[in-house]
């Protein structure tokens, strides 16, 4: 079948170099705004410091220091165990080098979230100039480097920040091997010298091996990775093999290519999956509490769940909207992307779905979009509120591996669009172009004013972020080592005791033979800690019992409160830390008992 031009460059003669090569600097344009949003003001947008970031920070020093991880466990490869809950541990791994030269400290533990959301923008670049030119290319590239959700997410040191990298990575991988054929690679072997060509641009064995192992190490990343990646691997070597997976396996390097592919996918994914197997209770420990459904639901009503729940990936409301009440997982009022690009989405379709039988490309980057959602249709994201237990619907944490496949399709769809105005209405090409570009860049600049802005002093960013507690103990560091106690609230705080640990830059060695007090809820497997050696965190009366043991020693002792106003009797604070309205939120009192 004749290929069509909707994605590939427009034929024509050959033009001077300099017409061509705009998309190189273009894309360095691109990568350099990518690296600005990502870079700049790392550690005070959002502000302070998420429990789940200060627990990687936490783990990853340990390990750095003393080889062990908070649990003692020695250099885990398969869970790390924190805040009661066992995590993936490739994210502490990222952390090591950038906290060897930079410490412990938000910067750093930010960093490789940072670095990972722009290598997503340049693998983005890579893979669609693959599956289809390197104009739309660019397009996706400048789609991902502004799009909301993709600048929230890299400026958050949560494990799900490594997410979109470890699969776009992995599909980059599948191209890069020829395990996967896209419109190019067809083109190139129908051409006058088809055996010849076909030798070229055959699978390796080296490649596909290698791309083995990255898709299977890419596993240990963020746990709705391991639900979406061997799905769209699976999935995408089916349907977008070399020519077809039959013809892929005549010829013997083909058949030696999928055995090592096979192979070094085993090698990396074959323990984790084993993990899985043996010691579900404990690797997946956290996940085993959160199904979507109701352990007495009938089958029936648990594929209606998970049915329900993938539509709603696909809806306004979460690609362009957002009426999530968790602001920790972004501004309300914008959704994973800008709203235009949601007409760029359906433009793409338009153009990808009547391509599916002659289009090995779209038929790649449909299959992606379907699988999008894979990760987060089997769990529940919900969050305790006075009302109760309140549903929040899609979590994007979870879907965010596969949206990369959502800003390809709009690339595509914006790339078609431009090139069918080129060539239907030449004269007004440029000043239409001109005119949707400006209104794209204005709506981004309202959402990054808002996030640099408004954002970071919203009551809901700074509890979820202890912006508060951060502050206080940046300026009590210097004196806690001083100090024969420390007492801190933990009134509105989510595990006070982990943020404690990073911001005063406790010391691993004293960690593991400090005085501990640790206790569970309602059966609840999070862990909270009243005591970590000098730190006490203020959870009920209880710690009463604890200051009048100070009162009672016999002995003079200098003791620092980190306590809402009100939860104290001195009126006489040495340092008061205030929300933007110049209310008192959180005081630090010096008392000598």
């Amino acid at each position: 079948m004749q290929r069509t031009a909707l994605f590939s460059e427009v034929e024509s003669p050959p033009s001077p170099p300099a017409a061509r090569d705009w998309r190189r600097p273009a894309l360095t344009v691109v990568l350099l705004l990518a690296a600005a949003i990502r870079l700049v003001a790392l550690p005070t947008a959002p502000p302070g410091l998420n429990q789940d970031e200060a627990s990687n920070a936490w783990n990853a020093w340990c390990l750095l220091q003393t080889g062990r991880d908070q649990a003692g466990a020695p250099w885990p490869i398969f869970w790390t165990h924190a805040l009661g809950e066992n995590r993936s541990t490739l994210y502490l791994y990222t952390l090591l080098p950038f906290q060897a030269i930079g410490g412990l400290n938000v910067w750093t533990t930010r960093l490789p979230a940072a670095v990972a959301g722009i290598l997503t923008v340049a693998l983005i670049y890579w893979i669609t100039a693959r599956l289809f030119d390197r104009t739309t290319g660019v397009i996706a590239a400048a789609l991902a480097a502004l799009a909301p959700w993709y600048v929230d997410l890299s400026r958050w040191g949560h494990e799900a920040s490594l997410g979109p990298l470890l699969t776009a990575a992995s599909f980059a991988a599948l191209l890069w091997a020829g395990l996967l054929e896209t419109d190019r690679d067809r083109d190139q072997q129908a051409g006058p010298d088809k055996l010849a060509q076909t030798a070229v641009l055959g699978p390796k064995w080296w490649r596909a091996a290698l791309a083995g192992l990255i898709c299977g190490a890419a596993c240990y990343g963020y746990p709705a990775v391991r639900l979406y990646l061997p799905l769209l691997v699976a999935t995408a070597l089916i349907v977008g093999g070399t020519g077809s997976t039959r013809r892929l396996l005549k010829s013997r390097a083909g058949r030696v290519a999928a055995a090592m592919f096979c192979l070094g996918f085993a090698l990396t994914f074959g323990p984790l999956l084993f993990q899985h197997i043996a010691h579900p209770e404990i690797i997946g420990r956290r996940a085993g509490s959160v199904w979507l459904w109701e352990p007495a639901d009938p089958a029936i009503t648990k594929l209606t769940k998970i049915a329900s729940r993938y539509a709603a990936h696909f809806g306004p409301t979460t690609l362009v909207f957002t009426g999530l009440e968790d602001e920790q997982r972004g501004p309300l009022g914008f959704g994973a992307f800008s709203w235009y690009v949601l007409p760029l989405m359906l433009a793409g379709l338009a153009v990808t779905l009547p391509q599916l039988r002659c289009s090995p490309s779209a038929r790649l980057l449909l299959l992606a979009v379907l699988l999008y959602p894979a990760g987060d249709c089997l769990h529940r994201y919900s969050y305790q509120n006075a009302a109760g237990i309140a549903d929040l619907g899609p979590h994007i944490l979870r879907s965010g591996p596969g949206l990369w496949a959502l800003v390809i399709l709009a690339a595509a769809g914006g790339a078609t669009l431009a090139r069918r105005l080129s060539r239907l209405r030449p004269n007004a090409f440029k000043p239409v172009l001109t005119t949707a570009v400006v209104i794209a860049l204005l709506s981004d600049l309202v959402f990054l004013a808002f996030f640099f802005g408004p954002y970071r002093r919203k009551p809901a960013v700074i509890r979820d972020y202890h912006a508060d507690l951060v502050e206080a103990l940046r300026w009590a560091r210097p004196r806690i080592s001083s100090a024969d106690a420390v007492f801190v609230t933990a009134s509105g705080m989510n595990m006070p005791y982990i943020i404690a640990l990073v911001i005063a830059g406790y010391d691993p060695h004293e960690w593991f033979t400090a005085e501990r007090d640790v206790r569970t809820f309602d059966e609840s497997e999070f862990e909270y800690y009243f005591r970590v050696g000098k730190l006490r965190f203020v959870y009920d009366a209880s710690s009463r019992a604890a200051l009048n043991d100070l009162r009672q020693n016999e002995r003079p002792d200098r003791v620092l409160f980190i306590m809402r106003p009100e939860e104290i009797a001195s009126n006489k604070p040495v340092y008061t830390v205030r929300d933007s309205n110049r209310r008192a939120v959180l005081a630090v009192f010096e008392l000598s008992l």
